[in-house]
């Protein structure tokens, strides 16, 4: 069903963080996009969701649904993975933690209750240590498994070990240092973390 479009704001996110800083580059990216070639990228890129009954929730590509709302997009090309639509409220969240298609953790690494997940991408909060797994990630320091929220995982690795501060330079100053960390750490503490073995 790779056809059907929703409006982005309809779309419920699975997670509470992203990270504003591949939200920012996605935005770069796309911004050159005519009306006409978003809706070409956008049927070529689906958004998967799972449908609730109360709706459709995002299970992947929320940075992406928030480049585009924030580019001032409405509809998005959805692409249906699962129907839970008869389940019952436990019995859907049930479904969606055994899939690994959830997590409310929130921008400070802390699991909330899935009442604090966000109704539309606009009520995502900023995690920069999920921003910090991005740019390592594209600088080639960090490998992403298949595996559900590796990012956060490897986000939460960092948390207690790298600070970031509000600042630019403070971030790129956390990228050294994190850097440094993964250069320093022995091989066993790194093979923890998915994407961080040496």
């Amino acid at each position: 069903m790779a056809d059907l479009k929703l409006s982005i704001l309809d779309l419920k996110p699975a997670q509470i963080a992203l990270g504003m800083l591949e939200v920012e580059r996605k935005i770069e990216d796309y911004a050159h996009l005519s009306r006409d070639e978003f809706h070409q990228h956008s049927a070529a890129h689906p958004v998967p969701v799972v449908k609730s009954g109360h709706g459709h929730y995002i299970i992947d590509h929320h940075h992406l649904c928030r480049a585009y709302h924030e580019l001032g997009h409405r509809l998005v090309t959805i692409e249906l993975q699962a129907d839970f639509s008869t389940l019952g409220p436990a019995g859907f969240w049930e479904a969606m933690e055994a899939s690994g298609w959830v997590l409310p953790q929130d921008q400070f690494g802390i699991r909330r209750a899935y009442r604090h997940l966000p109704m539309d991408v606009r009520g995502m909060a900023d995690d920069p240590y999920r921003s910090l797994v991005w740019r390592l990630r594209s600088d080639g320091r960090w490998r992403k498994p298949n595996l559900p929220f590796a990012e956060f995982r490897a986000a939460n690795f960092f948390r207690d070990r790298v600070e970031i501060g509000n600042t630019r330079e403070s971030f790129e100053l956390a990228v050294a240092g994190a850097i440094r960390l993964l250069e320093t750490l022995p091989p066993g503490e790194l093979a923890a973390v998915p994407g961080l073995e040496p």
